[in-house]
């Protein structure tokens, strides 16, 4: 069997590692920067955001889009994987 996703629309925000107040407008207070001190997972994960739907805070990369999905969650996307998958339908 295959299937395809069903259309459905999200908001995002591409994070260039400088545009944080444009990702809390669109997270709020679930998206911070993780202090240089406290990247010993993973160094590139510049912030993080939280995701509802596992409870869990994700490490947020440079050049990544960050996706709000049809729940209200949020989770980084890396841009080449956004591009192939979503269009723009709309330009605010």
């Amino acid at each position: 069997m295959r299937f395809r996703t069903k259309p459905f629309e999200i908001e995002a925000v591409y994070f260039n590692g400088y545009n944080f107040d444009a990702v809390k407008d669109m997270t709020g207070e679930d998206f911070y920067s993780v202090p240089v001190e406290d990247r010993t997972d993973d160094p590139d994960c510049i912030a993080a955001v939280f995701d509802y739907l596992h409870s869990t805070w994700v490490g947020v990369k440079q050049g990544q889009w960050i996706i709000k999905g049809m729940k209200g969650e949020f989770y980084p996307c890396d841009h080449e994987v956004f591009v192939a998958k979503y269009e723009v339908i709309d330009e605010d």
